[in-house]
């Protein structure tokens, strides 16, 4: 089968990543375009559409385990070819999903991990410079992705209101966001000596990740990624009683359920305090010992 432009196929996936984009970030809809271009490529023998049946999606799925991907990666893609009919069946392109009745695979949710105060404190001894300060600062009180961290330019920040206003184009969502900035970080925010807040400093996502890295590694704090921060900033909320859909808006989620993913299950001790406010009846009530 020709791959490339006039294959019909080709065109839909195009057309169909197109379609992602008007909803969903450029990077998902990139990511979506090259699972539907690798599933294609591996049935070269089929030029239509209606060539497709179940048993080439169960085909495909063997053949991605056997080569090392994960339950969790294979789950994705399965997902994302049985979107791709859906939409086919929508424009009226096809009748039927050959994926609509495949089974997810079992996998293991990986440990919730965020970091305790202790640990967030611990940061700033391995900060060296303003930008490493301004990432620690920024990283744990907005709870910003860190492609979108690496965006954030003087202009965004409101400082009569101390706050971030961030456009679509910066949020992987695509729409505008607002969130709060603590005074001190707004003060730190001040000194920074570019349009770019990370001008100079991290030129890129891959950079500041890696940057990230090294301020955990010389605060001693054991390193989870810059996602950890994200996921550090919704549990500090709510542990300190901020409620579940104020946090889907900081974090700017459009569906609930992907916040309460984030979120870090409670500790031995935070459980116990949790409990003990539970309300007592009199006759049971123990005096604690002085």
């Amino acid at each position: 089968m020709a791959w490339g432009k006039g294959n019909e196929i080709h065109d839909l996936q195009a057309t169909y990543e197109n379609y992602i984009a008007l909803t969903a970030s450029r990077q998902t809809a990139a990511r979506y375009g090259l699972t539907l271009e690798k599933f294609f490529r591996r049935f070269p023998d089929k030029p239509r559409l209606e060539d497709f049946v179940r048993k080439d999606i169960e085909d495909y799925r063997i053949w991605r385990l056997r080569g090392g991907v994960s339950p969790t990666t294979m789950n994705y893609e399965i997902a994302v070819i049985r979107a791709f009919w859906n939409w086919l069946i929508q424009m009226e392109r096809v009748a039927w999903n050959p994926a609509s009745t495949i089974k997810r695979l079992k996998q293991k949710e990986p440990p919730k991990t965020s970091l305790s105060i202790v640990e967030q404190m611990q940061l700033q001894k391995g900060c060296f410079c303003w930008g490493e300060r301004a990432l620690v600062a920024l990283a744990l009180t907005t709870g910003l992705r860190g492609d979108t961290l690496a965006k954030i330019e003087r202009s965004d920040i409101d400082y009569a209101e101390a706050r971030i206003l961030l456009a679509g184009d910066k949020m992987k969502a695509g729409r505008n966001h607002e969130i709060p900035l603590p005074l001190w970080v707004l003060k730190l925010l001040e000194e920074a000596p570019h349009g770019r807040i990370f001008e100079g400093y991290a030129k890129n996502t891959p950079a500041l990740r890696y940057r990230w890295s090294c301020i955990c590694r010389r605060a001693g704090v054991a390193s989870k990624g810059i996602r950890s921060a994200r996921r550090t900033f919704a549990t500090t909320l709510l542990r300190a009683g901020a409620d579940l859909k104020l946090v889907q808006d900081l974090l700017g989620h459009k569906n609930i359920d992907t916040t309460s993913r984030y979120l870090t299950p409670a500790d031995s001790a935070t459980t116990r305090e949790a409990v003990d406010r539970l309300p007592v009846p009199p006759e049971y009530a123990i005096t604690p010992s002085k």
